[in-house]
């Protein structure tokens, strides 16, 4: 039998789980649409968002059983890398490209069908993605039940 102490417990942990999560579902008439609205909504930019399709939505026919797109959409866990960036100097005509080093990513996306990994090689001299950091990201996805067998191999 569970106690009222321990619903109590429950809930404040949920409590804070959920504070340190930052996440909206909103939709919109199209999928830019929506996004407009989570980046609105998360005060971001659109590049600084990750997000999930729900229900792509439909345009229906003849304007009947339209549907809107809905997303899951939260701030993305990478920053954009402004040492990548080309900068070019219009005075002088001058490139240059700060660094060609670029760590190994994890990506993970989820569909209906499943979810789905993507390992990135490092280039120059990143560091290689390891299987903690992969589980990490599995894990900061709420991801439930992960194929730990499947995650090694993809990063060896």
């Amino acid at each position: 039998m569970i106690r009222y102490p321990e619903i109590q417990e429950y809930l404040k942990k949920r409590l804070v789980n959920d504070k340190q999560q930052r996440y909206v579902n909103v939709s919109g008439s199209s999928l830019e649409d929506a996004l407009k609205q989570a980046s609105i909504e998360l005060s971001l930019p659109i590049k600084r968002i990750e997000y999930e399709v729900l229900d792509p939505g439909s345009k229906g026919m003849l304007g009947m059983g339209k549907k809107p797109c809905l997303i899951l959409a939260y701030p993305a866990a990478v920053e954009v890398n402004e040492e990548s960036v080309a900068i070019a100097e219009s005075d002088f005509d001058i490139a240059f490209e700060m660094s060609k080093s670029r760590d190994g990513k994890v990506f993970i996306r989820r569909n209906a069908d499943g979810v789905y990994m993507k390992i990135s090689e490092p280039e120059g001299d990143g560091v290689k993605v390891t299987e903690k950091m992969a589980m990490d990201e599995v894990v900061r996805r709420d991801i439930i039940g992960p194929d730990k067998q499947m995650i090694s191999k993809l990063v060896k």
